[in-house]
């Protein structure tokens, strides 16, 4: 059935003027919308020297070239705005408006930020849209060339001015999802439930359908995914529907039902439709021709991607295209090579047949030179790379059932005047904790960073109205444990695995905690993550009445007890190990996983161990590693609920090149 299903899918594709044309499935790539303006920057992601000559047709054309002239690459779509736009003559103003706007900020990406506007206006003032010229390339060397839009790129919405974003977005604090000029990334998504936020993107995205002669338009709807204040994605997805209705119209109507109109949405359906996305019915009307569920960049990579839960929604709409996206990084690091042949192994063995890439300017050196999109995707799930076999279990794992508890809880709150803060030693200071707050960017007394994974503790006060449980929520960005009243309350450590990669809200996280009335000292001690954020409150008892989900809290407490099964060597690239590599690892059917936990030792020769491991995008911090060391022997527990059926792919990050590596595998079962 899966094989008819794809064959389906393929002869489906071949019949549509938008779809590869040997119908062996979409390789897509998505350019980012600032990426070729900033080449005067010197560095790994930009792969030719820059400056003016680079604002030319020319040199334009063999940009695209190095995207689809190798003939493997069938589709890439050229994002135009993550705010303002990079061309003059559309409904909200140029990116280079910000050259002559008074008060312009351009302080806080890199020093790429004003060369961005400054050669995109270089090219509009010699008559060059860059679209229209990689749209030509594109169809010469037979590729197909889509428009992109972000629907609600928030980049620093708010921070006053930022040069990106439109007067529109930075002037309306008040019809952002949280009504606060000071949210940031999510929480400063504009709201569509406002007729004047949809309505000014319906202006543009129709702007870009008549503009240019693409073969489709992609709106973007994961950069950001949020579009409505929280938990009123159901109450207005009419507004949405209608929205994406209104515009898929549009676009037929004016191109022609060759014209494909594809959305980016949430890589998971219940969570896509939870947001106001009802992709069924779009899907179903033809609203919509193309649907990619993708994970967030930067957050994680999609190696899990449920193809059949996909498949369930347009299962009323047999010609809508299914395409699975990867992001940028995985976990931090750029993809490579090895990494995208994982990845793409990992995925075709789960049904995906088309594969899509966002943000892919931004690749390291070693995809670079080893021919970018050349080879990398190519390998079939079979023989993608050397296998080796763990003792695991079913093709699906059981997600955890939830627990609910009843109870009574005692009214408590934070005091935000107890709260002091260190990281790596340091004397503690006071720290104003009283919302979310980041605590490793700008974080430091003078107003530096902190470095990532530094160890940080946080203390405070908790005062109680009574003696009893409190129900306190919380989310750090990266690892961290609670303490209350010296008492080990909650954690998310290697064995806690987060639900999102990212986690720094105070609901991310609830958990129970012993208290006696009057003030409780609390003590968080973290380990920060690239974002840093944090945040955490005390529960009002009145928002449980429906109960407490005490899952995540006992699976933190769970004491695991594992035997070991030996599983051999590795030595996949030669004796230098000079870059992140990956290993696909195929759990044969059998034996339950769902209890496991996956162990990876790693016995390193020279150099430094690695920073990080990885097994399906959750990664495994081995801190206490000491870098420097000649020779070690180090053993990383990675969750649970990374361990899947089919192929895994297995990552290992670096410090430093070690001179040669002897990796082994192991699972331990419960």
């Amino acid at each position: 059935m899966k094989k008819m299903a794809l064959a389906a899918l393929a002869t489906l594709s071949v019949s549509c003027a938008w779809a590869a044309k040997d119908g062996k499935g979409w390789v897509v790539v998505n350019e980012d919308n600032d990426h070729y303006f900033k080449c005067e920057r010197t560095n790994d992601h930009w792969p030719v020297a820059g400056g003016d000559a680079q604002m030319t047709v020319p040199a334009l054309e063999a940009y695209a070239d190095m995207i689809t002239a190798s003939g493997k690459v069938t589709h890439v779509f050229w994002c135009i705005c993550g705010g303002r736009p990079n061309v003059d003559g559309m409904p909200w103003e140029p990116i280079w408006y910000s050259l002559t706007q008074e008060g312009a900020d351009f302080t806080v990406i890199d020093a790429g930020s004003r060369t961005w506007p400054e050669n995109a206006l270089l090219l509009h003032r010699r008559g060059i849209d860059p679209y229209k010229t990689w749209i030509a390339r594109c169809r010469k060397n037979g590729a197909q060339a889509w428009i992109s839009m972000r629907m609600n790129d928030v980049h620093h919405l708010w921070r006053d001015k930022y040069f990106r974003n439109t007067v529109f977005c930075d002037s309306h604090p008040e019809m952002n999802v949280s009504r606060d000029k000071r949210a940031q990334w999510e929480r400063a998504s504009m709201d569509y439930s406002f007729q004047a936020v949809r309505d000014h993107h319906m202006k543009m995205f129709k702007a870009i359908v008549d503009r240019y002669d693409a073969d489709g338009v992609e709106m973007d709807f994961c950069r950001s995914g949020t579009y409505f204040p929280e938990g009123k994605g159901r109450e207005f997805m009419p507004l949405m529907t209608d929205f994406i209705r209104e515009a898929g119209a549009y676009a037929h109507a004016k191109r022609g039902k060759g014209y494909g109109v594809a959305i980016r949405v949430l890589p998971d359906p219940q969570k896509a439709y939870d947001k106001g996305f009802d992709v069924a019915t779009l899907a179903k009307e033809g609203a919509v021709d193309v649907v990619i569920p993708c994970l967030q960049s930067p957050v994680g990579n999609g190696f899990t991607i449920d193809h059949a839960a996909w498949k369930e929604v347009l299962k009323d709409a047999p010609g809508v295209v299914l395409v699975g996206g990867t992001t940028t990084t995985f976990g931090g690091p750029y993809h490579n090579p090895s990494s995208l042949a994982g990845w793409s192994a990992a995925m075709r063995a789960r049904g995906w047949e088309n594969l899509y890439l966002f943000n892919y300017a931004y690749m390291n050196r070693a995809t670079r030179e080893a021919g970018y999109f050349k080879d990398a995707l190519y390998a079939k799930a079979d023989d993608a790379v050397p296998r080796t076999f763990l003792f695991a279990g079913d093709k699906r794992e059981p997600a955890r059932a939830r627990k609910v508890v009843k109870g009574k809880f005692v009214k408590a709150a934070f005091d935000p005047a107890s709260w002091t803060y260190s990281v790596d030693g340091e004397t503690p200071r006071k720290f104003e904790f009283s919302s979310r707050r980041n605590l490793r960017v700008k974080a430091k007394a003078d107003g530096g960073d902190y470095p990532v994974l530094a160890k940080a503790v946080l203390e405070g006060v908790l005062v109680a109205e009574a003696d009893g449980t409190a129900a306190i929520g919380a989310g750090f960005d990266w690892r961290w444990e609670v303490d209350v009243n010296g008492k080990r309350a909650f954690g998310r450590n290697e064995f806690v695995s987060a639900r999102d990669k990212v986690s720094f809200r105070a609901d991310d996280f609830r958990f129970r905690a012993a208290v006696k009335k009057g003030a409780n000292k609390v003590r968080v001690e973290i380990v920060l993550g690239t974002v840093g954020m944090a945040e955490m409150r005390a529960i009002d008892p009145a928002e449980l009445t429906e109960g407490f989900d005490v899952t995540d809290e006992e699976h933190y407490f769970r004491h695991v007890k594992a035997k070991v099964r030996d599983v051999g060597e590795w030595n996949p690239f030669g004796a230098k190990l000079d870059a992140p590599w990956w290993q696909t690892v195929e759990l044969p059917a059998g034996t339950k996983t769902h209890g496991t936990v996956a162990r990876v030792v790693c016995e390193f020769r020279g150099g430094t161990v690695p920073r990080v491991v990885t097994l399906n995008g959750v990664d495994s911090l081995a801190s206490e590693v000491k870098n420097g060391e000649l020779t070690k022997t180090v053993t990383y527990v990675i969750p649970a609920e990374a361990v899947r059926g089919g192929v895994n792919v297995l990552g290992i990050m670096p410090v430093e090149p070690p001179a040669a590596a002897v990796v082994r595998a192991a699972l331990e079962v419960e």
